[in-house]
């Protein structure tokens, strides 16, 4: 991690800001551009935000109109390429800083659950529950177990959330991409990741199960439950023209 506080001052020695986004390029020999760093902006009361850059060369380039102290923070990636029975073929990319405790040498390992294996189907229904949707219009759904291993075979636990790229090579075209994680109790998660053409991203904090489900945008629809209550806190009912519940 390197720091830099970024100051423009007039000739009368006042703080001044620009009044247009200028380029800026950073570099720190603390942290190679193979690293991927990424830059985060942290503003005069303390707030943080991650900062849109590139890398160019050995330097890392952004865009800003607000400058105080900005942070390279360098990232490593570990990437795996697998196909699966079918011919599918996925791409998937984890990048993560030094607080997700991943040591050296670690290896990303992804396999598929596909209809062979005994818990699919249930793994597709609980999927199809957790987006609010049913079996027949999951357009695409793909279940992946994902993790990463040490140099001993053992799976490593993070310590920090890591983000994660999945190329879906076999499809070219996405409507409504959602991503359910099941952790390793009964826990289920929905993730709503960003898509790129036929990438996903998203974050996470632990690997296992996860479903890349694609639905028509049209067929999704969000549930919402009210509860209404009585002032004194006792259930609100409700009684049509009969005086019936």
């Amino acid at each position: 991690v390197s720091a830099v506080d970024i100051t423009f001052i007039d000739v009368c020695g006042d703080e001044i800001e620009p009044d247009t986004e200028i380029k800026v390029s950073l570099t720190s020999t603390d942290i190679p551009v193979e690293e991927k760093p990424v830059v985060v902006h942290v503003d005069n009361e303390g707030q943080a935000e991650m900062v849109e850059a590139k890398t160019e060369g050995e330097n890392v380039v952004f865009e800003s109109d607000k400058f105080s102290v900005y942070v390279i923070v360098g990232t490593e990636t570990i990437t795996t390429q697998f196909t699966t029975g079918d011919g599918s073929t996925y791409e998937v990319v984890v990048s993560f800083d030094k607080e997700a405790g991943i040591p050296e040498n670690a290896k990303l390992e992804v396999s598929e659950v596909t209809e062979a294996d005994t818990d699919y189907y249930e793994y597709v229904s609980r999927t199809a529950d957790a987006v609010d949707s049913n079996i027949t219009d999951l357009n695409y759904i793909k279940l992946l177990d994902i993790k990463i291993i040490d140099e001993n075979g053992n799976k490593v636990a993070l310590n920090a959330p890591v983000d994660v790229q999945i190329r879906l090579l076999d499809t070219e075209e996405t409507n409504y991409v959602q991503v359910v994680h099941f952790a390793e109790s009964t826990k289920v998660e929905v993730i709503d990741p960003s898509v790129d053409v036929n990438t996903v991203c998203f974050e996470t904090s632990g690997f296992s199960i996860y479903a890349i489900v694609d639905l028509e945008e049209e067929d999704h629809v969000a549930r919402v439950q009210y509860t209404f209550q009585n002032s004194d806190g006792s259930s609100f009912e409700f009684l049509d023209a009969s005086g019936n519940k």
